[in-house]
């Protein structure tokens, strides 16, 4: 099954990313409409990757943006306890971006509970069960403040906020409001219409901490008013709308290509039902002269000016946004992911697992990842008569195995541990 969200996190977890956003019905870019669970409330969804800690590589994290349109194919759902919003995927590609706007986010906002994420603390406990369950929740904060906590060794951004009258304090995990207050730590003194992307971390020593995964601030009213700002203002001119390119204008073209022009360049398109037609290219766009275009590669601008008539521009953007299979997530990360073990291989790793090596160490001289090594030891050893020695196992050099599934098991115990 595909599903389709717009994107409200993208933000620090575990050496990479944690990707999640509000569920919708996708026509188009311009046709869609917001899904909601049984409480009413907006319908969250979190993609899960095969990873150490299910974090989205960073590569791959780095091509979607805020707001934009996701599709996830072949979906599963892969709830865990209070992370109810957790799905597995094979495919994820960017549909399209929108215009945010006070109107838009307000419809995402949390309107069924009054505390965040069960109470007013830092954290909640996870040993214990909740019978409504969730892990992410968007909110509009009545005060902000941010401050730096210098009681680590590498100080955290932390805010400060007021939900439904009560103060709460989390740290901050969105990497782009990050970067901005470091360059500027006053940016949200005078910002207004803020929203908050609030997230439930990982189990981390019994707790799940509450994190701001996303930091909106200075949005629009609405569309409209947004249109109508820009058409009254008076200095150079400024984009009103960008968009893709519909099927309809896609089918219609049989290619194009980009060519000089007095002022730089543009894009010549043939079409199907003969002439051609000239778009100028955004000076931004780096394509070179002479070069084919494809159409998923091109965004329409109309631009507006006060006192004059809009005007339309392309511009030019890679969208490498098909995310690769698991298999070939695995092999850019792991040499040798995939590839055959040789009877060496599994020589010199049973040799260095009973020399105590970690898994780490195994990875890093085998060149794949942690479960194929996990998975080749505990093959290796139900099928061998060799003594086990580890730092957790321990069994005597004169003591027989009563069986291979009892060492399995024991074996499972111990890489849970590791």
């Amino acid at each position: 099954m595909d599903k389709y969200f717009i994107c409200l996190a993208n933000s620090y977890k575990r050496g990479g990313r944690c990707i999640a956003g509000i569920e919708v019905l996708f026509n188009s870019p311009n046709n869609w409409s917001i899904l909601q669970d049984e409480n009413g409330s907006p319908k969250w969804i979190r993609p899960i990757a095969n990873t150490a800690y299910g974090e989205i590589p960073n590569y791959i994290a780095s091509k979607i943006k805020y707001f934009s349109i996701v599709k996830l194919s072949d979906v599963t759902p892969c709830p865990k306890v209070i992370h109810i919003e957790d799905v597995h995927y094979f495919n994820m590609v960017v549909c399209g971006q929108i215009k945010p706007s006070i109107d838009l986010l307000s419809k995402f906002v949390d309107c069924v509970h009054n505390t965040i994420f069960f109470n007013h603390g830092k954290a909640i406990p996870s040993d214990i069960t909740f019978s409504d369950a969730y892990s992410l929740m968007l909110i509009r904060p009545a005060n902000v403040s941010t401050y730096t906590d210098n009681n680590w060794e590498k100080p955290k951004i932390r805010m400060k906020i007021t939900h439904c009258g009560v103060t709460y304090d989390f740290p901050v995990t969105d990497p782009v409001f990050l970067d901005d207050y470091r360059a500027n730590p006053c940016i949200l003194q005078k910002a207004e219409n803020i929203f908050l992307t609030l997230s439930l971390g990982l189990d981390y020593g019994g707790w799940h901490h509450k994190l701001i995964a996303a930091v909106f601030y200075n949005i629009q009213q609405s569309i409209a008013e947004e249109k109508t700002i820009l058409k009254s203002t008076q200095s150079g001119w400024i984009v009103k709308e960008e968009r893709s390119f519909t099927d309809e204008e896609t089918e219609a073209v049989m290619d194009a290509v980009v060519v000089a022009n007095q002022f730089g360049k543009s894009v010549c398109f043939y079409m199907k039902g003969g002439g051609q037609c000239y778009f100028p290219l955004t000076s931004d766009s780096e394509i070179g002269v002479g070069e084919n275009v494809d159409l998923a590669d091109l965004q329409i601008l109309t631009l507006c000016k006060g006192g004059t008539d809009d005007i339309m521009r392309v511009r030019y953007c890679k969208r490498e946004t098909v995310v690769k299979s698991y298999m070939d997530i695995q092999k850019k990360l792991h040499i040798n992911a995939y590839s055959k073990w040789t009877t060496e291989d599994d020589d010199t790793l049973l040799q260095m697992h009973r020399d105590g090596a970690s898994i780490n160490e195994m990875m890093e001289k085998f060149g794949r990842n942690e479960g194929s090594i996990k998975s080749r030891i505990l093959k290796l050893e139900a099928s061998s008569a060799s003594q086990i020695r580890t730092d957790n196992l321990t069994l005597s050099e004169n003591k027989e195995r009563s069986n291979s599934k009892s060492v399995i098991e024991k074996l499972k115990g111990f890489f849970k541990k590791r």
